[in-house]
């Protein structure tokens, strides 16, 4: 079967935008016949619940092997994700930027978002809901990754992304089934640059 495609055009600025429900933002309740499922550079906040909820209700911690199914065979969010803050290059001043690593099937696509509240909230306590796992409400990178890869990915941050600032992330597979959001990771001070 065919699923159903929740694609926002970021490129054009037309975003779907997913808030105020009283559970999550997109709920995939159904059986592993409910595949193919893409849910893709939308806009998610203020849901009671989760961005994304494969399944039952509340996180679907990842499992080895990703053997479990379920809608979007309960796919497996991106994780071991680990941020390193690299010291400033040369000559520049302030200009730290983050690299992100982490897992996932080889061939997915891994967006990135800032979760919801970030925006211009620097308290950490006050982004994100209590789950402390992602509602991605701003979209800003996207990577593939490689067919062949069989160790973490590592991906540069754009350099505008601040500290101080919890980011999510989610995956889509090769035939578009989407995972839920990652748990949320902190964008802060590396004094030892041995990551966060």
């Amino acid at each position: 079967l065919e699923g159903v495609e929740m694609v926002s055009q970021t490129e054009s600025g037309e975003q779907n935008v997913i808030n105020y429900n009283g559970g999550a933002g997109v709920r995939l309740d159904g059986k592993a016949e409910s595949s193919k499922n893409r849910i893709s550079g939308n806009v998610f906040y203020h849901n009671w619940s989760l961005g994304i909820d494969l399944g039952k209700v509340g996180v679907n911690e990842n499992d080895s092997g990703d053997a479990d199914d379920g809608p979007n065979h309960l796919l497996n969010f991106p994780e071991k994700l680990k941020v390193i803050m690299r010291e400033p290059r040369q000559g520049g001043v302030n200009q730290y930027y983050f690299l992100l690593s982490g897992l996932a099937p080889p061939q997915s696509l891994v967006e990135l978002y800032v979760v919801d509240g970030a925006g211009e909230e620097q308290d950490l306590n006050k982004q994100g809901d209590e789950t402390d796992y992602g509602e991605g409400e701003t979209i800003f990178q996207r990577y593939m990754v490689p067919e062949n890869l069989d160790e973490p990915f590592e991906i540069e941050l754009p350099r505008g992304i601040k500290r101080a600032k919890k980011i999510t992330a989610l995956v889509i597979d090769a035939n578009g089934n989407t995972s839920e959001f990652s748990k949320n990771i902190i964008l802060d001070q590396d004094t030892d640059f041995d990551g966060i």
